[in-house]
């Protein structure tokens, strides 16, 4: 199952989980959080974390050639040296890289292999 990713309100770290909105304000219970249930009372073993809603951002299911997860909104530079962002098409139903040069490619269309790397992942730190 994809999760997503998203900075905690509380600290700006980066934390990986499911969202679900409460009101106006977005949660996250964290991917290594454990459920445990007592007949009808579940409760988040590890925590349920507020999150800031602009971060949210899906995993795409893809990797780049370091084996680095690939999420909507990472920056990535090919390895001709473009640079660029991945993005969803929802006309197309799926991501698509949108280079600097202006050009669009799509990964999963095109490539046999990943001949890119996420740039901008060194800003999210697993916890």
């Amino acid at each position: 199952m994809l999760i997503s990713r998203a900075k905690q309100k509380s600290n700006g770290k980066w934390v990986k989980g499911w969202p679900f909105k409460i009101g106006e304000k977005v949660y996250m219970p964290r991917s290594d959080a454990k459920v445990e249930t007592d007949l009808n009372d579940y409760s988040w073993v590890g925590g349920i974390v507020e999150v800031i809603p602009d971060t949210v951002s899906m995993q795409t299911g893809i990797q780049d050639k370091n084996k680095v997860d690939v999420y909507l909104g990472d920056s990535v530079m090919h390895d001709d040296g473009y640079v660029g962002v991945v993005k969803w098409s929802s006309k197309k139903a799926c991501v698509y890289f949108e280079w600097d040069d202006g050009q669009k490619s799509y990964p999963l269309e095109y490539y046999d292999y990943q001949d890119f790397v996420v740039i901008d992942d060194s800003q999210f730190l697993e916890e």
